[in-house]
């Protein structure tokens, strides 16, 4: 069984994000998954996207694919701004520190990493490609050790 959600645009804004999130959140829910993963793969379009709006030089190209396989939920991003591996590049956060000592960044990613099964990017031409594995379980835990 394979069902896929695709979003393109040729510059994506915070503007843009809520359309997009309601959109993916109707797909996963047609798909009837657990809601501990609806609830993940919602958190990491946001995070991933947040950062790609943050981050990447403005008027940038980006496309989003989500598609069930089987077991998993592969979830690949794409933007042409400027070359950024957040798996090396994006500052880890000291998360022993409060909220008001620790320094901005690296939540995000942080996040993606904990949530996410499998993580890999690469830079093909002028695009940065994110990819995620979700796997799709009905007890999955959502506490952040």
């Amino acid at each position: 069984m394979s069902e896929i959600f695709c979003y393109n645009t040729d510059s994506l804004t915070k503007e843009k994000l809520p359309p997009l999130s309601e959109a993916f959140s109707g797909y996963l829910r047609s798909l009837a998954l657990p809601a501990e993963v609806r609830m993940i793969t919602e958190i990491m379009l946001e995070e991933v996207s947040e950062n790609i709006i943050m981050h990447a030089a403005p008027q940038r190209s980006f496309s989003f694919r989500c598609e069930l396989k089987d077991d998993h939920l592969g979830m690949e991003f794409r933007d042409n701004g400027n070359e950024f591996n957040p798996l090396k590049d994006a500052p880890v956060p000291d998360i022993g520190l409060s909220a008001e000592e620790r320094k901005i960044g690296g939540l995000g990613i942080l996040l993606v990493r904990k949530f996410s099964d499998s993580v890999s990017y690469k830079r093909e031409g002028d695009e940065n490609i994110l990819y995620l594995i979700i796997k799709i379980e009905d007890d999955r835990p959502l506490q952040f050790d």
